[in-house]
């Protein structure tokens, strides 16, 4: 008896060093191809930075849906944002320098771990606003979108009528900005300790 309680205890212990192990392989997956990533975009964006403007590439993880990797961020505040995203040995695009910042776009936003990208957008110095929702689909390969939302102004009531889109509006939350935070060497340094 006392023989058969060590074995299952062995196996336990076997199966959870395996678990673990899976865990850790997985992470130096998409740290290692992150890596790979960032140093593409940096060499392909090598910014500039003036006294009016910085056009240097900032890089941040962050976790738009739930399937346990982080997607990848990386773009120049106030001006372009890329997001790409790790699936099956595969680093994907999702976003390919989205500019935002100018012209009504204020940038793109996403609700953490809910697949839910949110961007709102005016047109006509805000007489036309529109409110976009965009997931990852399934296959991990484009953002797909799920509803817009057009509103016009109106000058008699002094506010925004809905012309089309559903009553029933996409995963509430606090939305975060799409950004980056670290710059490419502290940002390296970062994937390098998940590897």
């Amino acid at each position: 008896m006392q023989k058969k309680k060590y074995y299952i205890l062995l196996a336990s212990m076997l199966c959870l060093c395996s678990l673990q192990m899976n865990t850790v392989h997985a992470a130096n997956d998409y740290a290692s191809a992150y890596m790979e990533t960032v140093d593409a975009y940096e060499a392909e964006h090598n910014g500039e930075k003036t006294e009016y403007m910085d056009f240097r590439p900032k890089y941040r993880l962050i976790h738009i849906d739930n399937d346990g990797i982080p997607e990848l961020v990386a773009g120049a505040d106030g001006y372009y944002v890329s997001v790409y995203t790790y699936k099956d040995g595969k680093v994907t695009q999702l976003m390919d320098d989205w500019g935002y910042g100018a012209f009504g776009n204020a940038g793109y936003y996403y609700l953490p771990k809910k697949n839910s990208v949110y961007n709102d957008n005016a047109d006509q110095a805000g007489l036309i606003r529109y409110d976009t929702f965009l997931k990852i689909n399934a296959k991990h390969s484009k953002l797909v979108t799920t509803d817009t939302y057009e509103y016009h102004y109106n000058e008699k009531t002094e506010s925004y009528t809905e012309v089309n889109g559903r009553e029933d509006m996409p995963s509430t939350g606090k939305y975060k900005i799409i950004c980056g935070k670290k710059r490419y060497k502290k940002f390296m340094d970062y994937l390098r300790r998940l590897t």
